[in-house]
């Protein structure tokens, strides 16, 4: 029997020399869990219950396969019914991920990749237990597969498997599913577009049922859809990073023209007047419902500096999204808004606000996410407190359930308890398994930090001490069983230490100011990679990435005095790197 095993490790006085049977049948207690999960230090207890509330019935999610049919022996459940679905599965991943050497986690996605049709066609509502020998599992939904207008989910089967990958460092799996990922982009592209080259879908099809926007639950209604748009330019993008990850040149070259193709078309969803971006009806008009469904071309890094500053002030405008509940899927001022939430016509929905969360953070708006975030969190933590449960969706104008909610939902409702808190208020924003490197932004005041974090190889303790003010240093502790690499990040400043195995004090040292959504930048903010930058005779530069990042991206025409204004930082980093000496490092986000 397999057995996995953790180091011992000691923090502030806490040992822990743990074994954990990671085989089926995954039947965990809650002290189990609390024993080999990463475990979040904060003084803010609420977020401490309804963190261990969520694993807790997450736990009781994972299903054993019983039936004789194609489906993985384990794999984990959205909770509410005899099919599995795939954009709850794709959302679960997203926290799941944090426990993905307890549970059957990314392996769940071979449910669906075994059920793909030859075309390439995936559905997205599949039947987990056979009800007739027509029927056996597997079976799609709709019969007519395909041809039914909301046989289709978003297509974040890419995103999910690259933060995945990101967590573990498989590139085994990346070289296995990528043809999957392929046949699939291209049936969407394919069979979901009108003439124009717009993307449609339907209610169900795009996974918010009611949304007020004119379609019907199976229906298109010629409408044309930005999040579909958004979501095809999504998938190209880290289609391009799987197969840059692989070696797989000739496909990265596809999708960067794919991605480029899509970002295109997006624009044609862009309304400068009221600053958003709006579904089109079929005539080619701005239907002006403010929703979250505008947001995914943001996730997408399809936007502009200025067409996000304006989006941005819809989402904290009280009279729209920033309700007592943020963000509800519809605006506060349209008609059709729901103060109780009527599912997806003003409800907040762990997807969409995990979603939006990410939008900012990877659009460099990482102080609002993180105060969505808390907000996110407080609410739940309320509800949680009242009911004693987690649900799937939540009012926003009181702190109460959704009018329609069901409990006990964890499903994709532990992206805010588990995922939010980890990323975007403790601040650990990136764990990279393949350069044993994370990256955590210093912005909380109180002690805090994570203990028992584990990717790749690495098991990590991370602490930051109280401070009294923005402006005291930050002192950290670091202790890790395996090298690491810590990007420490503090406003627009950052500190790199690599640490060998064993226990450390660091204060870093934030010398230097770093370069951040410059507008000549082909941003990709979200990857936040260390950049090189070659000096030229006359000071300027050109910044070209390593060969360790997925893509090579540049920046032309800035002077060195313009990215690190400091005569003093700048000597000091040119002259830090050694072999590397020509080199400063721009963070991007």
């Amino acid at each position: 029997m397999r057995v996995f095993t953790l180091h011992c490790v000691m923090i502030l006085g806490l040992i822990c020399c743990l074994e954990l049977n990671a085989q089926p049948p995954y039947d965990y207690t809650l002290t189990d869990l609390k024993n080999h999960l990463p475990v979040p230090v904060l003084e803010n207890s609420d977020y401490i219950d309804l963190y261990w509330k969520a694993w807790e019935l997450f736990a009781g999610h994972v299903v054993h396969n019983q039936y004789q049919g194609d489906f993985v022996e384990y794999y984990i459940d959205e909770a509410h019914s005899y099919w599995v679905f795939q954009w709850d599965t794709a959302f679960m991943l997203m926290f799941a991920r944090y426990g993905y050497f307890m549970f059957p986690t990314i392996v769940s996605f071979d449910n669906f990749y075994r059920m793909q049709n030859p075309d390439g066609f995936i559905c997205r509502q599949l039947l987990e237990k056979p009800l007739s020998e027509d029927r056996p599992q597997g079976t799609c939904r709709y019969s007519a597969e395909g041809d039914h207008q909301s046989s289709v989910n978003p297509p974040l089967f890419s995103w999910a498997e690259w933060d995945h990958y990101k967590h573990t460092g498989d590139t085994a799996r990346l070289r296995d599913v990528l043809p999957y990922l392929d046949k699939f982009f291209y049936w969407i592209k394919n069979n979901r577009r009108f003439n124009d080259e717009l993307y449609w879908s339907t209610g169900y099809g795009s996974g918010m049922d009611n949304l007020p926007i004119g379609w019907s639950s199976h229906g298109h209604a010629e409408i044309r859809a930005v999040c579909l748009t958004a979501q095809q330019a999504l998938n190209a993008l880290y289609m391009k990073k799987i197969a840059d990850e692989i070696g797989d040149q000739a496909r990265s070259a596809v999708y960067d023209q794919e991605y480029a193709y899509h970002k295109g078309l997006i624009a044609r969803f862009w309304d400068d007047q009221d600053g958003f971006y709006y579904y089109l009806d079929r005539n080619g008009e701005f239907i002006r419902a403010k929703t979250l469904g505008g947001l995914w071309p943001l996730l997408a890094l399809a936007s502009e500096p200025a067409q996000n500053k304006k989006i941005v002030g819809h989402l904290t405008d009280p009279n729209e999204f920033w309700r007592a509940h943020v963000f509800p899927t519809v605006s506060a001022d349209y008609p059709e808004y729901d103060p109780a939430g009527d599912y997806w016509r003003g409800s907040i929905w762990a997807p969409t606000n995990y979603m939006t969360i990410k939008a900012l953070q990877y659009n460099g708006y990482d102080s609002l996410a993180r105060e969505a975030s808390i907000n996110h969190l407080d609410a739940m933590s309320q509800v949680l407190k009242n009911t004693g449960t987690i649900w799937e969706n939540y009012a926003p104008d009181t702190i109460a359930k959704g009018s329609k909610a069901r409990e006990d939902f964890v499903g994709w409702s532990g992206l805010g308890p588990i995922a939010n808190l980890i990323e975007n208020v403790l601040g650990i924003e990136e764990l990279d398994a393949r350069n044993n490197t994370l990256t955590w932004r210093i912005a909380r005041l109180d002690r805090h930090g994570i203990q028992r974090l584990r990717f790749g190889n690495i098991t990590v303790n991370l602490l930051c001490e109280q401070r009294s003010g923005e402006q005291q240093p930050p002192h950290l502790s670091i202790e890790t069983d395996n090298p690491v690499t810590v990007k420490a990040l503090h406003g627009k400043k950052m500190a790199i230490r690599s640490f060998p195995a064993g226990s450390y004090q660091w204060t870093p040292d934030f010398a230097a100011t770093f370069a951040r959504n410059t507008p000549c930048i082909n941003r990709q903010p979200h990857l936040r990679k260390v950049m090189h930058a070659s000096l030229r005779n006359n000071g300027n530069f050109a910044i070209r990435a390593l060969k360790t990042t997925a893509a090579i991206y540049s920046i032309q025409g800035k002077k060195l005095s313009e990215i690190i204004p400091s005569d003093s930082a700048r000597n000091k980093t040119i002259s830090s790197f050694g072999s590397h000496a020509k080199g400063i490092y721009v963070l991007f986000n």
